[in-house]
């Protein structure tokens, strides 16, 4: 038994999401709760139009509604993160510091959505069983939440538990812990090693997640008695080990089975209290021996398999990609495609295929006359018995809960009448050997596909950790070097800018030779960087002159999206436009336009650190053309302002000297401002 397919997807949906960008947080707090409130008001007129279909006799549409209600929360959920940026909003606005509290915030729309979800799912299905005959009892909205989380702890627990392991990981670092401050920064600086830690621990947990789950959900130990003694001869007959059978208490709403744990000394074989009350013990039996046929044919280990190296083959994948202009969302999406549509859709429904047939086989198995044959209604040829037995039960967990299709194991009636062929026609038993062969054949593909990746990927990853952690060390570097200027202490400052300006240096030769999107980026802020702690920090204008002009070309001919990277060329062309000011190079006029047309948007309208900027390389080009520094033939200074301009850049530099805003980058400003100053009564005669 897997969780709802909805669920992971919007865990992995809401995981993705949380990357810190700029959002409006009353569009983030508002488009949220709208998208939460029209997704349970669709969701709860999708139940009331299920239940309304199952009063007239239209179970075809209620059966369609109940899909419905299944989708709403997952849209809702969607249009939430995607288009009003909730995750986002988390990101920037909810620190890291309050751990899993960050997580149960971003899926709090989520838990309200899902929850209207499972209510509304209850009422339709309580209305097909009672029209189908069915005599499970019906229960209220708290059941049914409580159920939908008990259902899907199988997945919840290892995520939280996944998430506050890493979590902590960085908390602890962030503190200073010298070893765990080292693996947290690694962790962050290389993707494919958090994703490799994130699927060894839920490997790891796969052997304790059994114990953790017979706690959580409320079991007890099957009574001695006929049944249990039965189902352990059963066992017994199957080769079947494990370690304990329990009764799932459902209130007698469930009929389910489930078994959980890779080693039969982890694993644990769950019945629920309605299947043990309602099915005769013949189809108990095959009820078991299906789950037995899950373990057998080692379902959960190669979904497992499946599902780490599927991640990996998207991971790299999405970078590759993303050097082609692919954007990440597009990936992801892909992603998801896969695994609802393959992994939990074909793959998943083969799985329950080859689960019936092991239980048509076996259910028989401690039978006195397991080879005997018995006449099905509606079949012409006889059948083994354990096949009319697995027939037998799989119709009546139909009837009895009003459910007969799921995307991932398919509809009752598909698997009733697949059942019956295997067992009455040989083409049909060859063809099943077969697609089991293929299957296991795709899966091999799939480890090694991942492992030759992995092997073509984790050098150029290791490069791009380590100068992602340099250039990590060189901003702190930076910042050291900001707060000892702000307090007059200039020689120290010095020292951690030159510090600075190595670290940066160091990161881009590490990068030497990647050409991922991921190491251009880098390889972009690091030079400008850089070039900024050498100018501004270091007052060296030729190592600033090298370094804005490398960054430029670098813009120029990578791939990176030139939005993206538009602001920092904009800060590039104004002091690379000053330095051939002072260099007298004329084509310093040049990087007014350039500036001007790089320029962020929505910023233009401002008075903003960005157009006083913008009006410090004006006053610099107006100083410049007053002391005789004459442009290039054919360049246009309409938008400077040549004719207006006269001694004006003095009072413009003195206001941009004197301006009273606060933060780091109006000190270097208001320096810059004052440094210019200075340069021109140093060179007035």
């Amino acid at each position: 038994m897997l969780p709802d397919l909805t669920i992971l997807i919007a865990i992995l949906v809401g995981l993705n999401a949380l990357v810190a960008s700029p959002t409006d947080p009353l569009r983030a707090l508002g488009g949220t709760a709208a998208s939460v409130c029209v997704g349970v008001a669709m969701t709860w007129m999708a139940g009331e139009r299920g239940v309304r279909a199952v009063r007239e006799k239209r179970i075809e549409t209620a059966v369609a509604s109940a899909r419905w209600i299944g989708l709403w929360p997952l849209i809702g959920w969607f249009v939430a993160v995607t288009f009003f940026d909730w995750g986002s909003f988390i990101a920037v606005e909810i620190p890291r510091a309050w751990w899993l509290g960050r997580f149960a915030i971003l899926f709090a729309p989520a838990l309200v959505l899902f929850a209207a979800g499972w209510i509304q799912h209850a009422r339709v299905a309580d209305a097909l069983a009672s029209a189908r005959g069915g005599v499970l009892p019906s229960g209220g909205a708290r059941l049914a939440i409580r159920q939908g989380l008990r259902r899907n702890a199988i997945a919840l627990l290892p995520m939280f538990f996944i998430l506050g392991l890493l979590e902590g990981i960085w908390l602890l670092g962030d503190l200073g812990v010298p070893v765990v401050k080292e693996l947290s920064r690694w962790l962050d600086a290389m993707p494919l090693l958090a994703l490799g830690l994130m699927f060894g621990i839920l490997a790891l947990l796969s052997f304790f997640l059994p114990a953790v789950l017979r706690r959580v959900i409320p079991t007890e130990p099957l009574p001695p008695g006929p049944v249990r003694d039965r189902l352990e001869r059963h066992a017994a007959a199957m080769n079947l080990r494990y370690r304990d059978l329990l009764v799932w208490k459902t209130t007698g709403r469930v009929l389910n089975a489930m078994v959980v744990g890779f080693t039969p000394r982890t694993r644990i074989i769950f019945l629920t209290d309605a299947l043990l009350r309602h099915l005769p013990e013949e189809e108990v039996l095959a009820v078991f021996s299906h789950e037995a046929g899950h373990a057998k044919r080692y379902h959960l280990p190669l979904f497992l398999v499946l599902f780490v190296t599927t991640g990996v083959i998207f991971h790299v994948a999405g970078d590759l990609l993303a050097v082609h202009g692919v954007p990440q969302e597009i990936v992801i999406a892909l992603h998801l495609v896969f695994l609802w549509f393959v992994l939990l859709g074909v793959i998943s429904r083969q799985f329950e295929r080859e689960a019936d047939v092991y239980g048509a086989n076996h259910a028989a198995s401690s039978s006195p006359a397991p080879h005997e044959t018995v006449v099905a209604p509606g079949l012409g040829a006889p059948l083994p018995v354990g096949a009319a037995w697995m027939i037998r039960a799989l119709e009546r967990i139909r009837l009895l809960s009003g459910r007969g299709e799921s995307h991932r194991h398919g509809s009752i009636e598909d698997r009733v009448r697949y059942v019956a062929a295997y067992a009455t026609t040989p083409g049909v038993r060859d063809t099943f050997v077969q697609t089991h062969r293929r299957l296991l054949r795709l899966i091999l593909l799939s480890v090694l596909v991942a492992t030759a990746l992995l092997a073509w990927r984790l050098p150029g990853d290791f490069r791009l950790a380590r100068s992602w952690m340099s250039a990590e060390d060189a901003g702190d570097a930076y910042a050291a070097g900001t707060a000892a200027r702000r307090a007059d202490r200039e020689a120290e400052a010095r020292g951690h800018w030159e510090r600075a300006y190595d670290g940066f240096r160091r990161s881009v030769t590490l990068l030497a030779g990647d050409d991922g999107l991921r190491a251009e980026g880098l390889g972009f802020l690091s030079r400008f960087n850089a070039a900024d702690s050498a100018f501004h920090g270091l007052d060296d204008e030729a190592r600033g002159r090298k370094g804005f002009e490398e960054t430029l070309r670098y813009a120029e001919q990578s791939d990176l999206p030139p939005e993206g990277t538009r602001a920092i060329r904009f800060h590039a062309h104004v002091d690379l436009g000053r330095i051939l000011v002072h260099a007298g190079d004329p084509t310093a006029y040049d990087h007014w336009p350039r500036a001007r047309a790089t320029f962020p948007p929505g910023e233009a309208e401002a008075e903003t650190f960005y157009r006083a900027r913008l009006r410090l390389l004006r006053a610099v080009l107006l100083a410049a053309y007053d002391d005789g520094l004459e442009p290039p033939a054919g360049t246009d200074l309409d938008d400077l302002g040549v004719e207006r301009g006269g001694r004006g850049y003095r009072a413009m530099l003195l206001h941009l000297a004197q301006r009273g805003e606060g933060g780091v980058e109006w000190d270097e400003l208001r320096r810059d401002a004052r440094r210019e100053l200075e340069r021109m009564v140093s060179s007035s005669p």
